[in-house]
């Protein structure tokens, strides 16, 4: 269909919800990304996953943003008894947290613990505004040797962000 101009029956020139875009619900745009690349710390401290940003803009202060955070993860610890990490998404660089999600491994025996993972979070944020949002996953070491991101060739880490418009919370 080809035209020249869409008027509503008055005359005006139609709102996006009068041509049912832009309603409550419906999904406005989608960003992804998904890599594969291995990252390890022993730090104590939030380390931002490397290829793990992706900004977007929202439409509309209403729109709420859909995030789903998936990295797989490895924690390990050779001689003891626990291996612990928490992996988390910012939208402000890492200084403060829309969730945090703990992997605890913990051996009685005491002879070490060892294991891969991967863990998916969804988030739904409901930022009110129009300027562009940056968010970063991040992950820290809370006890063990060592955590990896992406430990074997074959594991992939995606943050995924999808506009919704208007949806109440």
């Amino acid at each position: 269909i080809r035209v020249d101009a869409i008027k509503t029956r008055a005359g005006a020139v139609p709102k996006a919800s009068d041509l049912g875009i832009n309603v409550t619900g419906n999904i406005l745009q989608v960003k992804s990304t998904s890599y594969g690349t291995q990252q390890t710390s022993t730090s104590s401290s939030y380390v931002a996953i490397t290829n793990s940003t992706l900004s977007i803009t929202p439409s509309s202060t209403s729109s709420k943003i859909l995030t789903i955070f998936s990295p797989s993860v490895r924690v390990y610890e050779n001689n003891s008894s626990d291996a612990n990490l928490l992996v988390a998404l910012s939208i402000d660089g890492g200084s403060n947290f829309l969730y945090e999600s703990r992997l605890r491994l913990y051996d009685y025996g005491g002879n070490g613990s060892l294991i891969d993972v991967p863990i998916s979070n969804t988030f739904l944020h409901g930022p009110a505004t129009t300027s562009e949002i940056t968010y970063t996953g991040h992950f820290r070491k809370l006890a063990g040797d060592q955590i990896e991101i992406n430990p074997s060739t074959d594991n992939r880490t995606t943050l995924t962000l999808i506009e919704v418009a208007g949806w109440l919370i």
